[in-house]
């Protein structure tokens, strides 16, 4: 049985609405909502807060509301960047001062929160996202894991040769080895490439939509005056439906771009929010959240290590 928890951190009376209209939403014999005290994520207070626990499951979301759906994606992705650990201890310590204000107050909800806190402290696997939603509706915005997220390719990617069924598979994949691409992930593939190459090469500043920039991206003008880099060449200008794509292959080509970046993290952390890039996004704004990514993963302290790199 799936149990959903529903918190109002920001009191502010226009959230109200739409904290009563999501509570609304979900069974009320297994939910609970709960308006008041201060969940500290960092420097910011997040509007709201969910946990869905199942079982053998959890996740807990952390949600902006805005007033325009620009506003809203920029506002949940500062959260990108926090620790999921320290999180969670915020949240551990939030809930029992949860618990002593339902104490004071003989507030029955008292029970269910201790509950909550007992099976989270059961050490169940917690995914720790962070949403954005719009004051007027209940329809999250967007809705991202935190970068320090186990992340890799989803399952949509197709399926290892010599699967039972054909189907595709339920545990994601990581970037690595031989991938087969439909046309979707050949897209956001290219799209997670370029935007990466111009933040990493400091080439990031345009207020274009991603529609316009794209064919004007530092890295397409580059491929097309020279020869090199014929993996890339291929997957962004010459394949318009699936690819067999071999990753390490491709990955030497990012290297030697972005020498002292491990390309292969980069690439499988953001390829996510790469997917959800649409045509009419400023580039600005997509921007901001590469930086993110890149800022966290960082510099390597040596090149990423691909197949096929000769012995000490």
């Amino acid at each position: 049985m799936s149990f959903v928890y529903l918190f109002q951190i920001d009191g502010a009376e226009n959230n109200n609405a739409f904290f009563r209209a999501l509570f609304g939403t979900v069974n009320p014999s297994t939910s609970q909502f709960y308006k008041g005290l201060t969940f500290r994520v960092g420097d910011w207070i997040p509007d709201g807060a969910r946990i869905d626990l199942e079982e053998s499951l959890c996740s807990l979301t952390l949600i902006e509301l805005e007033d325009t759906k620009s506003e809203a994606r920029k506002s949940c992705r500062k959260y990108l960047p926090e620790s999921s650990d320290l999180i969670l201890q915020a949240l551990d310590e939030y809930l029992d001062r949860v618990i002593r204000d339902c104490q004071s107050r003989g507030d029955s909800r008292e029970q269910d929160i201790c509950r909550l806190k007992d099976m989270l402290g059961k050490g169940i696997p917690i995914a720790v996202r962070t949403a954005s939603a719009l004051r007027s509706g209940t329809e999250m915005v967007e809705e991202l894991p935190l970068i320090d997220q186990p992340r890799v390719v989803e399952s949509h990617l197709a399926p290892r040769d010599g699967d039972d069924n054909g189907s595709r598979e339920q545990t994601p994949r990581p970037f690595q080895g031989v991938l087969r691409l439909d046309a979707e992930n050949v897209k956001a593939l290219g799209r997670c490439i370029l935007v990466l190459d111009s933040v990493i090469r400091h080439q990031d500043h345009s207020s274009a939509t991603f529609h316009s920039w794209r064919n004007k991206s530092p890295l397409k003008r580059f491929l097309k005056s020279t020869n090199q880099s014929p993996i890339l060449r291929k997957l962004l200008f010459e394949t318009k439906s699936g690819m067999t794509l071999n990753f390490d292959d491709l990955l030497v080509e990012l290297v030697g771009r972005w020498e002292n970046f491990d390309a292969r993290s980069l690439v499988s952390n953001y390829f996510p929010a790469a997917s959800r890039i649409k045509k009419h996004d400023v580039m600005n704004v997509v921007f901001e959240e590469a930086r993110k990514y890149v800022a966290t993963i960082g510099a390597s302290l040596s090149k990423t290590h691909v197949a096929g790199d000769a012995a000490p």
